[in-house]
């Protein structure tokens, strides 16, 4: 997630834009005892779920294709991640189902996908623990 810190120095009179921020949030005594004896502020942008891209969605098609795909980025799983994070919770079981890996029920999307990428980036953690 984004942050950004502003650090202020102690004595220095506090910007005008920075103070009318912490007199929103805060009150004035903090605006005060931040610029008599400085420190740090930061700011950062967190958000709970992930936007979908609006528009033209592309249709993945779940088949032993794409399944082949996936393994040729199985040492890759920032690869892996981008390829199954725009696939739906159907798309994600099906995906499953094709590669024998049993996905619970009540499991996040965020959880199938960690569970796929992990099985498919195991096959080739276990190749380079056996030498193959």
């Amino acid at each position: 997630m984004p942050k950004h810190n502003i650090i202020h120095k102690a004595g220095k009179p506090v910007p005008n834009e920075l103070k009318e921020l912490l007199i929103r949030f805060f009150d004035e005594d903090t605006a005060n005892k931040l610029e008599r004896l400085g420190g740090r502020l930061q700011v950062s942008l967190t958000s709970p779920f992930v936007s979908r891209k609006k528009g033209k969605k592309q249709t993945i098609e779940i088949d032993r294709k794409f399944v082949l795909e996936l393994r040729e980025v199985k040492d890759k799983p920032e690869i892996l991640r981008d390829k199954l994070t725009d696939l739906t919770i159907k798309q994600l079981k099906s995906l499953g189902k094709l590669i024998d890996l049993p996905l619970r029920t009540k499991s996040s999307r965020q959880e199938m996908i960690d569970e796929l990428i992990i099985n498919i980036h195991s096959e080739e953690i276990w190749k380079r623990i056996s030498n193959i």
